[in-house]
């Protein structure tokens, strides 16, 4: 149940103050006497505490709380994600939150890297020491590999040592986005961000491609 629903512990308001206290005849309960002002201002009081308490507890869940907090909980777990999507930026907190120390398995390791903002395949290469990274796709909403990377290395054991190749933009996707390069320059993108996030082209308004 979440805190602030309404139980017998916890009377709702007015409404079951006045309840409570009608069978005892001691009152004037009458909406607008004394005694029923001050229950209204008890009641007043009380839904604010039971709003606030809501809140810390929403607040208590990465996929739950407040931008402001989603803000706190990113800088709580190293997670430079401020130009992500929200939705995006609410499930790397909660993978990131999700890793334990028995996950430096392939599976295991493909979650903490979904946990930095990149989802991938991971091939294993024993005689090396080594693990290639493919199909990357970048959700942490990174302008540079330089940033994929410490985010990925930093939740890769660190034993291993690491090959990325990642975004998947191709000529063929950019052609069929229908946009030329006045409308590529405006959006002011790197190459570097194109070749990491370029498929999120696709998704550009017509406001933006003005």
């Amino acid at each position: 149940m979440m805190f602030g629903e309404k139980t017998r512990q916890a009377p709702a308001g007015y409404a079951s103050m006045k309840k409570l206290l009608a069978p005892l005849r001691l009152y004037d309960l009458d909406g607008d006497s004394l005694v029923s002002r001050e229950l209204k201002s008890y009641a007043a009081g009380l839904e604010l505490f039971r709003e606030r308490m809501a809140a810390v507890w929403r607040d208590l869940y990465p996929d739950l709380c407040s931008a402001e907090e989603l803000a706190r909980w990113e800088r709580r777990l190293d997670l430079p994600v401020e130009r992500a999507e929200e939705e995006d930026r609410r499930a790397m907190a909660m993978q990131r939150l999700s890793i334990c120390d028995g996950d430096f398995t392939r599976e295991g390791i493909e979650r903490s890297l979904a946990s930095a903002g990149l989802l991938g395949q991971i091939a294993e290469d024993f005689s090396q020491r080594r693990v290639l990274i493919t199909d990357g796709v970048i959700t942490g909403g990174y302008a540079s590999l330089d940033e994929v990377k410490r985010q990925a290395l930093a939740m890769l054991p660190a034993h291993l040592e690491a090959d990325f190749a990642i975004g998947v933009l191709t000529w063929e996707m950019f052609d069929g986005f229908g946009l030329d390069f006045s409308q590529l320059d405006a959006a002011g993108h790197s190459w570097e961000w194109l070749d990491l996030n370029g498929e999120k082209l696709g998704g550009m308004t017509d406001a933006e491609q003005q």
